[in-house]
């Protein structure tokens, strides 16, 4: 057990093959990787909200092979560009193309397109805005397709991000009537997408080419459980294991710590799963703050991070070994024991590198050592 920040620096000397820890003004809500060297951050208080994109250092960002000694005094996280919003960021995810974010604010009827700056400007500008009955939804993106849901008393969305139109409203008449809860969208596939239960750990398959939600309801059905489920697909973290030869695959984890994998050579039974040994108890109202990510690089390594200050890594394969545990963000100054990991992201260009932020306003990328083959 390390008692204090020197002995965990010590440490991690090992553990680590670099980590950088940056402090934001704000809590962070969001963050998602940008382009091969940035990422967009929504953070906010109860007063502001401010959407920005960092850039990440060049020593983190130059790793290409035979630059690993770069000698360069760009350690620091910088600001490109940033806005201040008039409500809170809901729900956020970036566009490769074009270099922008899709963001859903709180109470607001509307999907806001914005623009990164691509010029001298340090402004992050509203592209265009899209009309939406939903009240800050949850989103997912395919390419130029967007899926949007509230709660399971409500449509279920599908438009087009050129022209803002809706292309499907999807209602769901295949669950018992049961009272409000929390559904969020999710790609599968290009074609086929998920709507996912918070409270149950349902999960709907929704295929465009039909279109209609598919007989086929999977998951756990957790109804008399006191649990929240999060939920994210291999193609949504890493586009290119969405082939022929890798089946289409999906995980979710619980409040409890039940992780479950699923994928399609098998919906009725898990291809892999497991109790982590972790409970949280940050829940808000029928949605969980915990966010579950596939590995890029490697669809069979999973991180989970919102259960307390820390990200976890686990193998699929060994069996659900513990990969790594990453701590950093509970050793910062006046830290606080109530701190929660908000989002994490890979970065898909470096190998073993991860972005996280929390509520206490810090940012850190980290590249971490199997910590199997330290103990081995």
């Amino acid at each position: 057990m390390l008692e204090n920040e020197e002995d965990w620096l010590y440490d991690s000397i090992s553990r680590y093959k670099q980590i950088n820890m940056f402090e934001l003004e704000y809590p962070v809500h969001h963050l998602e990787t940008t382009n091969y060297n940035s990422i967009c951050v929504s953070c906010s208080n109860n007063r502001r909200h401010q959407l920005i994109e960092l850039s990440l250092p060049l020593k983190l960002t130059s790793q290409t092979k035979g630059s690993e000694d770069l000698i360069t005094n760009d350690t620091d996280l910088k600001i490109k560009c940033g806005t201040f919003t008039q409500a809170p960021v809901a729900h956020l995810k970036t566009l490769s193309a074009g270099h922008k974010a899709v963001v859903s604010h709180k109470n607001t009827q509307s999907i806001t397109v914005y623009a990164f700056s691509s010029d001298n400007s340090d402004e992050i500008k509203v592209d265009y805005l899209m009309k939406c009955e939903l009240k800050g939804p949850q989103l997912a993106v395919s390419n130029t397709e967007l899926a949007l849901t509230t709660s399971n008393t409500s449509p279920w969305l599908v438009m087009d991000l050129s022209s803002g139109k809706v292309t499907d409203r999807v209602l769901s008449d295949q669950l018992p009537s049961r009272p409000e809860e929390s559904v969020s969208p999710m790609y599968l596939e290009s074609r086929l997408v998920a709507f996912c239960h918070h409270s149950t750990g349902q999960v709907q398959l929704y295929d465009k080419r039909q279109p209609k939600l598919l007989d086929r309801i999977i998951g756990v059905n957790d109804e008399n459980n006191s649990s929240l489920w999060s939920f994210a697909s291999v193609h949504e973290c890493s586009k290119q294991f969405t082939s022929v030869d890798h089946p289409v695959c999906f995980g979710m984890v619980s409040t409890n710590g039940t992780l479950n994998v699923y994928d399609s050579r098998n919906w009725t039974t898990p291809c892999a799963s497991k109790n982590l040994g972790l409970s949280s108890p940050a829940l808000t109202k029928n949605k969980p703050t915990l966010q579950l990510k596939f590995k890029p690089a490697n669809k069979n390594w999973v991180s989970v991070s919102g259960f307390d200050a820390n990200i976890y890594i686990y193998d699929l394969t060994a069996p659900l070994d513990s990969v790594f545990v990453h701590n950093g963000h509970k050793y910062v100054e006046g830290f606080n024991p109530e701190t929660i990991t908000t989002s994490h992201a890979w970065f898909p260009s470096i190998d073993d590198l991860i972005i996280s932020g929390a509520d206490n306003g810090t940012i850190q990328s980290w590249q971490f050592e199997d910590s199997r083959k330290l103990t081995s």
